[in-house]
């Protein structure tokens, strides 16, 4: 697990577009590092990612929650031997994405907590809702 030293100062969303989950969890953002071999005994954190990427892999309905959970707890990438996922929220649920190069924790914590905050504003909104649904729909 890669945490920063300090946690990072943040402007707070009006509170009419506040995300639906606690976004404080990226004051201590986290970076899993999944090995090649994994061990007999995982820890939580690790069983989650495992269970992300394998439900991302084989697209598993439930795979958006199972990315969601992750970053709501704080976690903004994955690292592989293979390579680096971003975790990201979208309007349509949440996203295990390929990074290229080193993930930069705070750098990922800053974009999520953005990406949180501009997208409760457009659900709140209704962006993304299906024609004649806009605002709950009547």
């Amino acid at each position: 697990m890669t945490h920063p030293p300090h946690p990072r100062p943040h402007g707070d969303a009006a509170p009419n577009e506040a995300p639906d989950w606690d976004v404080r969890v990226l004051d201590r953002p986290v970076i899993l590092d999944v090995p090649d071999r994994l061990p007999a005994d995982l820890d939580p954190p690790l069983a989650a990612a495992v269970a992300a990427m394998v439900a991302t892999v084989f697209d598993d309905p439930t795979a958006p929650d199972r990315v969601a959970d992750l970053g709501r707890a704080g976690v903004v990438a994955l690292r592989t031997s293979a390579g680096s996922f971003e975790l990201r929220e979208s309007l349509a649920g949440w996203l295990l994405v390929r990074a290229w190069g080193d993930p930069d924790l705070l750098d990922l914590a800053v974009a999520a907590r953005l990406r949180a905050d501009r997208l409760a504003g457009e659900r709140r909104r209704g962006c993304g809702d299906p024609p004649g649904e806009q605002g709950g729909g009547t």
